[in-house]
């Protein structure tokens, strides 16, 4: 996660809190926040699928084209869901299915329009 970090710290493609709201967080209060949700969501681990369907029903780039970078390799394909070990899962333009672990991603376009 990206948080204080300015526009020309950021590789092409990536946003951070500060770049998007012009606001700098402190990044203990940040985390505390995060550990408190992540608390409230605890009893959840046991049936990881609930927490995988409630991501990627937020998630903003389903189901978008996207191109996820990794090191030397860039995989282009449609976002399809992510995987129970985390992994996003790309549909590719031959039809395949392709999982990235990490990366950095870029939205390319919206297939509905």
């Amino acid at each position: 996660m990206n948080v204080n970090l300015r526009k020309t710290q950021l590789p092409t493609g990536a946003v951070s809190l500060f770049a998007t709201t012009g606001t700098k967080y402190d990044l203990r209060r940040l985390l505390k926040t995060i550990a408190d949700q992540t608390m409230s969501k605890y009893n959840e681990i046991v049936k990881p699928s609930s927490i995988l369907e409630e991501w990627w029903h937020n998630c903003i780039h389903r189901p978008l084209q996207v191109q996820v970078t990794h090191q030397e390799r860039t995989v282009t394909g449609i976002t399809r869901g992510i995987d129970e070990d985390g992994s996003l899962i790309l549909e590719t333009e031959d039809g395949r299915t392709q999982k990235m672990r990490e990366g950095t991603l870029r939205v390319l376009y919206d297939t509905a329009n």
